[in-house]
């Protein structure tokens, strides 16, 4: 159950970095847009990376609840 924790975990952190990073790349390209220097397609593209590192983010985040409950409830503090 601890693994499970910890790896949860894990994957929250990555895809945290990854939000950040997917949030900064559409910033430059909607400034590289605004610029007449970008494409829309490729602001779109990060985009569309951005909105599924979040939505992979809230999948982790929810992965690590549930798999707290599962720890508490293996060490019987929830039952």
């Amino acid at each position: 159950a601890l693994a499970g924790v910890t790896e949860a975990d894990a994957r929250a952190e990555a895809l945290e970095a990854a939000v950040a990073q997917w949030t900064e790349v559409a910033r430059i390209e909607a400034l590289a847009l605004e610029a007449g220097s970008g494409v829309q397609s490729d602001l779109l593209r990060a985009q569309a990376s951005l909105f599924q590192a979040a939505a992979g983010l809230a999948r982790a985040r929810s992965d690590a609840a549930g798999a707290r409950v599962a720890f508490a409830r293996a060490r019987g503090i929830l039952s």
